[in-house]
């Protein structure tokens, strides 16, 4: 968890998608409980970077010991007034402290007026809090609020009266002492971070994360360690800007991703993750689709990218109803890589928490059943349905979803079925499971003919009554029309044992009336 941390310690990752998509990618079975240890022990602060919306912003994750160095140093003093000048006031008197404190040392009031102080302040980078309990509540969105939750320790209910935005202690960010050579000290510091992270350092990648200063901040520091041969210089990625470094264990490590390798390499990352260069360092890819329309992709906060072997194969928007396609142009590859990014999406559909399923209604802005891809969907596993592409696994089904045995030619044969009442294995019987007139005369009538459409199926029903009534008139009796009276005498209707007396019947001896008499 901290080697996961010190690799990202500085990049800006929307606080919506950092726990449910760029930590569990990075961590094995992530649970917030693990980060919640982290700082509470005080090893690990987040600060805010800027907001997104209203409900949402981008925070980064920093080592305790590694704040001061990685921040950029500040000169200007931040202009703040009002309530929270006297928060930023009372903090640096009384130091890390509750809300119920902050808000009574400033005055007092409507809570709601503190608590937005206390947010405007967290996305300027001037306050933070030594949990993520309020930035999970001040992200969460009514779809996280009804899913799963994941382990957090133990739940409890709270005796103050606090806002759940507004849990925790809040503290002030500690100021960057500015001197002569802070600006080189952050240069440098930057650059071993950049490197960190990425192995391979370009104008690009520098501007994708916003450095302060730019490419021309890191320049110099990336020159003199290439020159002290701890990097390389040279052009390792085609299409990108000319001064491009390397760590040594890097470029080893993009030698060994020239070949194609027989089993395929894919992952599934957050748009926004740091470890996706498309529209960053590198452009997206171009939609090769003749029926491909619609906006492209972007890195917006939601949206997924499936990568095989490297390259992006898919882009599945927010909400996970528009899906863009990158398929090489020739076979098989374009098979190989459309099988890859069904099976990793149905993957993420059956294992992920907090939400199940996925159904995918337009493949690059055509109805998703009827892009020529689709079946390399239904064959790794989705069903087409009227809405689009369902992911469907044993993990997926509702309870008592499973096969039934029954009697086959060479023994017994399971067969799938619907849900099962009180299902065993296999057993149970289908639920709202019509009742069948065994009679081949009724069978035949009833059963749907196949390519009838509704005026046959209409007049069907009419010479079928026609004959009925015929057999009325001849003295004849119907096995399709028996009628009500014929219920109340017990009459037989194939299969269904139903020859006791309607309880509703004016004969029945529950009737209430005649209880009373």
């Amino acid at each position: 968890m901290l080697d996961a941390i010190e690799q990202l310690q500085g990049a800006a990752v929307p606080a919506s998608v950092l726990e449910r998509e760029v930590l569990p990618a990075r961590v094995d079975d992530y649970t917030p409980g693990m980060l919640d240890t982290l700082m509470s022990a005080g090893e690990v602060v987040w600060i805010g970077v800027e907001p997104l919306g209203e409900r949402d912003g981008r925070i980064a994750l920093y080592l305790t010991d590694h704040v001061q160095r990685l921040r950029p140093p500040v000169v200007a003093k931040p202009e703040v007034e009002g309530r929270a000048a006297e928060i930023l006031e009372y903090l640096q008197l009384h130091g890390a402290s509750f809300f119920t404190a902050v808000h009574d040392g400033t005055g007092g009031g409507f809570p709601t007026e503190t608590v937005d102080a206390l947010w405007d302040l967290v996305w300027r980078g001037l306050v933070t809090n030594d949990t993520m309990q309020p930035l999970r509540a001040y992200a969460r969105t009514e779809e996280t609020r009804g899913a799963k939750k994941r382990a957090r320790g133990a739940p409890f209910h709270s005796r103050r009266l606090v806002p759940p935005r507004a849990e925790g202690r809040w503290s002030r960010v500690g100021a960057f002492r500015v001197t002569k050579s802070s600006g080189t000290e952050w240069g440098a510091a930057m650059a071993r971070q950049l490197l960190t992270r990425h192995g391979i350092v370009t104008r690009e990648t520098v501007a994708a994360e916003s450095v302060a200063g730019g490419f021309s901040a890191v320049y110099t520091v990336l020159k003199a360690m290439e020159e002290a041969g701890r990097i390389r210089r040279g052009y390792f990625v085609a299409g990108l800007g000319a001064a491009q470094f390397a760590m040594p264990a890097a470029l080893d490590l993009l030698r060994s991703m020239r070949d194609i390798p027989e089993a395929a390499r894919t992952a599934v990352v957050a748009a926004t993750d740091p470890a996706n260069p498309y529209g960053a360092s590198v452009k997206w890819p171009e939609l090769a689709d003749p029926t491909a329309s619609g906006r492209g992709p972007t890195r917006a906060a939601g949206a997924l990218v499936v990568l095989v072997d490297g390259h992006a194969a898919a882009y599945l928007r927010r909400g996970e109803r528009e899906l863009l396609l990158f398929l090489p142009e020739s076979e098989p590859s374009r098979s190989r890589v459309g099988r890859e990014a069904a099976r990793m999406l149905l993957h993420l559909a059956a294992t992920r928490e907090g939400r199940r399923g996925m159904l995918i209604a337009e493949i690059n802005g055509v109805p998703a059943p009827t892009h020529p891809a689709a079946r390399l969907f239904i064959e790794e596993g989705f069903a087409a349905t009227a809405m689009g592409l369902q992911a469907r696994t044993d993990r997926l089904r509702p309870s008592g979803f499973g096969l039934l045995e029954s009697p086959g030619p060479e023994g017994p044969a399971l067969h799938a079925t619907g849900i099962g009442i009180a299902a065993t294995n296999p057993g149970g019987g289908l639920m709202a499971e019509q009742r069948r007139n065994m009679s081949e005369e009724t069978l035949e009538n009833t059963r749907p003919r196949a390519n009838e459409d509704s005026e046959l199926e209409h007049s069907r029903v009419r010479s079928t009554n026609d004959r009925d009534q015929e057999m009325e008139r001849e003295g004849l009796k119907s096995t399709r029309n028996r009628g009500y009276d014929g219920a109340v005498r017990g009459e037989d209707w194939g299969d269904v044992n139903d020859s006791g007396v309607d309880p509703d019947s004016a004969t029945s001896e529950n009737d209430p009336d005649v209880a009373d008499e």
